[in-house]
């Protein structure tokens, strides 16, 4: 599973770094559109590394830590966008999350318990 993974998180980069560099709407769009199966890619990701990396006794204590990460994420992505938007003009948050979706995908390809 580390290479799918990591094609969609490449993927992700590849589109929104696109969608700065196009100048026309509906190609844009369409890159977002495209998006999509990158991010289609990246869905099993939370329970693959989680169930398949943890024993059935550690999964009790770890489920509570596994949990949180959903709402957390929903407060890091637009605290992060804001930040952006606070030091640099609106097009280069398409750069800033290309970079971390690259940064994703060669984390995924570097993991060793992912197979």
């Amino acid at each position: 599973m580390k290479r799918p993974i990591a094609a969609g998180f490449f993927i992700l980069a590849a589109c929104v770094l696109a969608v700065k560099l196009s100048p026309y709407f509906l190609l844009s769009a369409l890159f977002l559109i495209l998006a999509n199966i990158g991010s289609s890619f990246i869905e099993p990701l939370r329970d693959i590394y989680f169930f398949n990396n943890v024993s059935k006794d550690e999964e009790d204590d770890l489920y509570g830590i596994y949990t949180t990460s959903e709402p957390l994420a929903k407060f890091i992505g637009p605290s992060l966008i804001a930040t952006c938007f606070l030091f640099m003009p609106f097009e280069w948050v398409y750069v800033v999350f290309a970079g971390i979706f690259l940064i994703g995908g060669l984390f995924t390809l570097r993991l060793k318990t992912a197979n």
